[in-house]
């Protein structure tokens, strides 16, 4: 079984030979030379090509953060040209040199502003959005609610009717069978006499 890596690959290789030589020199007999070098070279080659991919990750990070370095560069002023620009050379004074730097300020300020309207618009956005659904799973609930209530108002009501019509069933039966009972016991009562 390979250990876990614990750092560089040339590590990881030399412990990966020492466990091959453990397993050779158990099964010298079963492994032949051949197939022992075979295993050695793509050992070694595996090393070798994650120690390149790590090198070359390394270099990568460095140059990407040469990069990043190197495109942190200032924003051009806002200076105005003069009206009688002929295409040379303009020199600037301190004061339109502030001017412009303090236009810069005001306009990355407005952007900033900007932004953060834009910002709060979204998250209000997105709280209406997410209170429209609240509401209309509630409205849902609701009407569920109202559905199973008048299902069980209607069954209710279909109980209440049949133990009605059981109850004028019965009755009718009762009086039925009592003017069943009323002739029939005076004409036995006369048979009698």
């Amino acid at each position: 079984m390979i250990p876990p890596s614990r750092g560089s690959p040339v590590v990881e290789r030399q412990a990966i030979e020492r466990l091959l030589r453990q397993v050779t020199s158990e099964q010298s007999r079963e492994i032949k030379k051949e197939i022992k070098d075979q295993i050695r070279l793509a050992v070694h080659k595996s090393a070798i090509r994650t120690e390149l991919v790590l090198h070359e990750n390394e270099r990568l990070k460095e140059a990407l953060h040469n990069e990043k370095k190197r495109r942190q560069r200032g924003k051009p002023l806002l200076l105005q040209r003069p009206d009688t620009y002929a295409g040379g050379a303009v020199f600037w004074s301190p004061k339109k040199v502030q001017e412009a730097r303090d236009r810069q300020v005001k306009q990355d300020a407005e952007k900033q502003l900007q932004q953060q309207q834009k910002e709060e618009e979204q998250e209000q956005w997105q709280r209406k959005k997410e209170d429209k659904a609240v509401q209309l799973e509630q409205r849902r609930q609701d009407a569920a609610a109202a559905k199973h209530r008048r299902m069980l108002q209607k069954q209710d009501e279909a109980l209440q009717h049949e133990e009605k019509r059981i109850a004028r069933d019965a009755e009718k039966q009762l009086r039925k069978d009592m003017r069943e009972a009323l002739k029939g016991k005076p004409r036995r009562a006369k048979a009698k006499q």
